[in-house]
């Protein structure tokens, strides 16, 4: 199996490559643990870190793993799983992607693992939707405002762009930005399969593994709204540093925003509170939109804790905070 299909799975090319390996989905569970645990990593890290973590030196079984990731995510059949999953693949396959279109090297072995601009836009239908002229890009309104929806920030809002005959203008590292929307909504389109009965029996540890992962860091928490004495440290000072004017980094007003949603936070109530602390409406709005799928889900909850310690957002831990690993856990722990 070629590096290629390794480092895009999802293309039509690699779906051939397995289909012609012999690929048995039932030999592969039963006696291949190896794609096993690689199929289960790329879930864990997709809700943990928003990754499918190290890619496997074996091109094979970084192939593999991924139909079998896609079944996992199927017979769990979360919403807000299934959205992570995808977008962590996407993320790898345009940085990937990134990684082919700079690195100009010419050894044959490593030319024939890229993947071109054309094919690429050939395997997500908008070929004819995107003109490379030098390093500017015009992409026609209706795809790009079918891929922003999921790009934070007010800048992406059409009302902010030169919109020329139909056209928008982009730079290479917006288009990068794109196109990792367009290969999440390739990946998520087809979202669950249908799965053997007998397959998913000879997955239950597997799956009693991301449930369990899923309970811990409570991915789709039910929760009621919480009342500002019960939010944890870090969010307190999250507010805080909002109601100093100052401009959080991108990761920080996520999770704050975030937060907010899972404990069902009115979002007018959100909306009001940072356009009142000098916060764009445009930048909240698309947040919120971002973080939420259509039924009114929390696609993105909050970062674990240990996520929000690498952000350097871990603030004035307290005795609670040491007895849990996510910071919805603390209003629970606090009025137990």
């Amino acid at each position: 199996m070629e590096l290629l299909h390794s480092k895009y799975p999802f293309i039509s090319s690699a779906k051939e490559s397995v289909a012609n390996s012999g690929f048995n989905l039932i030999t592969t569970i039963e006696s291949n643990k190896t794609t096993v645990n690689r199929a289960l990593e790329r879930i864990l890290c997709a809700i943990e870190e928003g990754s499918i973590g190290s890619v496997h030196r074996d091109a094979t079984v970084e192939l593999l793993s991924y139909p079998l990731a896609r079944i996992l995510v199927s017979i769990v059949n979360e919403p807000g799983l299934t959205h992570r999953y995808a977008w962590a693949e996407s993320q790898s396959a345009i940085v990937h992607f990134q990684e082919d279109t700079e690195n100009k090297t010419e050894l044959k072995s490593i030319t024939s693992a890229k993947l071109s601009l054309s094919s690429l836009l050939d395997e997500l239908n908008i070929k004819n939707d995107i003109i490379c002229a030098g390093d500017i890009f015009s992409i026609s309104v209706e795809t790009y405002l079918s891929l922003i929806s999921y790009l934070p920030g007010a800048t992406w809002k059409l009302a902010f762009q030169a919109l020329s005959h139909g056209k928008i203008n982009v730079d290479q590292s917006e288009l990068y930005k794109l196109l990792g929307v367009a290969i999440f909504q390739k990946i998520k389109s087809d979202l669950p399969l249908k799965i053997p009965n007998e397959a998913e029996k000879l997955l239950q540890n597997q799956l009693k593994s991301i449930h369990s992962y899923i309970d811990e860091i409570d991915l789709e928490p039910e929760l009621g709204p919480v009342s500002l004495d019960s939010f944890p440290p870090c969010m307190m000072n999250l507010l805080k540093r909002v109601e100093s004017n100052e401009k959080l980094q991108t990761q920080s007003l996520f999770s704050l925003i975030s937060f907010l949603i899972s404990t069902q936070t009115d979002e007018e109530n959100i909306l009001d509170y940072f356009t009142t602390n000098s916060f764009h409406p445009s930048l909240i709005q698309s947040t919120m939109g971002y973080l939420k799928d259509k039924d009114g889900s929390t696609l993105y909850p909050p970062p674990s804790c240990a996520t929000m310690k690498t952000y350097g957002d871990c603030i004035n831990m307290d005795d609670i905070c040491q007895s849990i690993s996510h910071p919805l856990q603390y209003s629970s722990k606090k009025q137990s």
